[in-house]
């Protein structure tokens, strides 16, 4: 090692989400975490033919096959979600065909509702006794017969059997991860929420502990993306995004974005006004009990 140079490390996302590791998306319901996840499968699987930021931030050179496993939501509510995607998509890149882009996301984008999740009748990766299912082997060896480099598995609480809250469960399951990675060499994300105790943040700076269950998730897993709902103006729905747990990469700097549905547009920073001081002040007194004045 010392008189070799290193290999350079590999990216999903240059810059903040590496190749090869295992980690989790999450936050609040309704916080668009499912739709971000798409976009990501959507833009890489384009990337031969179009590049384009993620989250409207984050740039997306290059292309890699993804797939995505929607444990709870059926074909109907994917068709319609990713309809809406490919189409934005390809309004936003006026300058290159839409049949190319359709091509390419139809390629490289492997996508599986809840019934072709359930077609074994098996649903989820670890059992009871925290031991990986048939059904992890089979998530891996698909994406090892397809070429895919980036497995999405939507949501956490349909993954498992036991107990979200035990931390030798919470560390079981995010080894299932990793069996997964380390059969396919693929980067592994899960969908989450966060826990209600986490929502306000003042003792979690990063986010760290305001992933909902056992804290051996976050403490075992390699990469963190949190999504918290902020004060909306109007009818703008707007989320703050915040890098919670990162690896092989510097830390990215929380940021904002406002929801165009079904696209997200990045939103610079604003001196507070009337509107926005009473969320935070309401936020603090609830946070800090002691607060009398």
């Amino acid at each position: 090692m010392i008189s070799t140079d290193p290999e350079p490390f590999s990216f999903v996302v240059p810059g903040l989400l590496p190749k090869g590791v295992c980690g989790f998306i999450y936050g609040e319901g309704g916080s668009y975490k499912s739709l971000a996840a798409l976009w990501l499968c959507v833009q890489r699987a384009a990337g031969y033919v179009a590049n384009s930021k993620w989250l409207d931030r984050f740039e997306i050179c290059g292309a890699g096959r993804s797939m995505f496993c929607s444990i709870e939501d059926q074909i109907l509510d994917l068709h319609h979600r990713s309809r809406a995607v490919v189409n934005r998509f390809c309004s936003m890149r006026s300058d290159v065909s839409s049949e190319s882009i359709t091509n390419a996301v139809t390629e490289n984008f492997h996508i599986f509702p809840r019934e072709r999740w359930m077609e074994d009748k098996v649903e989820h990766i670890v059992d009871r006794d925290g031991n990986p299912t048939f059904k992890a082997d089979l998530v891996a060896r698909y994406a090892v017969d397809n070429g895919i480099d980036l497995i999405i598995l939507d949501t956490l609480s349909r993954l498992s059997l036991v107990d979200e809250n035990d931390n030798n469960a919470g560390a079981r399951l995010v080894s299932a991860l990793e069996r997964i990675r380390d059969i396919s060499g693929a980067t592994v994300l899960v969908i989450a929420h966060s826990g209600k105790a986490g929502r306000t943040g003042k003792t979690d700076t990063h986010g760290q502990n305001s992933l909902r269950g056992a804290s051996a998730l976050m403490d075992n897993a390699r990469f963190g993306l949190w999504f918290r709902s902020i004060n909306t103006k109007g009818k703008q729905e707007r989320l703050e995004i915040i890098n919670s747990k990162t690896f092989r990469a510097m830390r990215a700097e929380p940021f904002k974005i406002v929801v165009d549905y079904p696209a997200f547009t990045l939103l610079e920073d604003e001196a507070p006004g009337e509107d926005d001081l009473m969320p935070v002040v309401v936020e603090d007194v609830r946070a800090n009990h002691g607060t009398t004045q």
